[in-house]
């Protein structure tokens, strides 16, 4: 294999392996059994900086003298790289709540899928517990985050137009059927039925 793609390779995998220690920790190393992945902004910031970074250097190499496999290796990491620094970057992070698959209800299954093999990893694993709680502070500032003036994400387009328009009119629109102003129904409202 060309050297250059291999070290290159080999480097991106573990870069991989050091944002994300539970992976670490599932495929057997433990390495970095104490951490736990962090979701802050300036963690994500520098993950997709380093992603985007391999994703240049795969770039670069040379397609001319790799052989199809290489040409593949090459492409995994372009194309994953970028793939992976562009989720980073969108704003889904503050939009986090999530009661059905969220770490509060999955944290469970999580650790009893994390092996403790030997007395060294069982002494680490309060380090992860704690390092989990930082995870918790981290997703909760994110979700403060996009309530603030300056947050996550504008207002889509269509949003300000419905603004817009809400506050030109004075007046309800007709069409609905609380339209006068003192909150009656119209007339064309109907009338509930009453089953014997």
């Amino acid at each position: 294999m060309n050297d250059d793609l291999a070290q290159l390779a080999d480097d991106y995998w573990q870069a991989i392996l050091d944002e994300e220690p539970t992976e670490r920790h599932m495929l057997g190393d433990y390495t970095d059994v104490g951490s736990y992945e962090e979701v802050s902004r300036e963690a994500d910031d520098r993950y997709a900086t380093t992603l985007r970074d391999f994703a240049s250097r795969a770039e670069g190499v040379d397609t001319a003298s790799l052989d199809p496999e290489e040409v593949l290796t090459r492409g995994v990491i372009v194309s994953s790289a970028t793939a992976h620094a562009d989720l980073l970057e969108t704003p889904l992070r503050c939009r986090n709540a999530d009661p059905v698959h969220g770490l509060q209800g999955t944290l469970g299954l999580l650790m009893g899928l994390l092996a403790v093999p030997d007395q060294a990893v069982a002494d680490a694993m309060p380090a992860k517990l704690d390092a989990v709680g930082t995870h918790f502070r981290q997703l909760a500032e994110r979700t403060r985050e996009a309530r603030r003036p300056a947050g996550c994400r504008p207002r889509s387009p269509s949003r300000r137009r419905s603004s817009r328009s809400r506050r030109r009119s004075p007046h309800p629109s007709p069409t609905t059927p609380w339209s006068r102003r003192s909150g009656s129904p119209t007339e064309s409202t109907p009338t509930p039925r009453v089953l014997p």
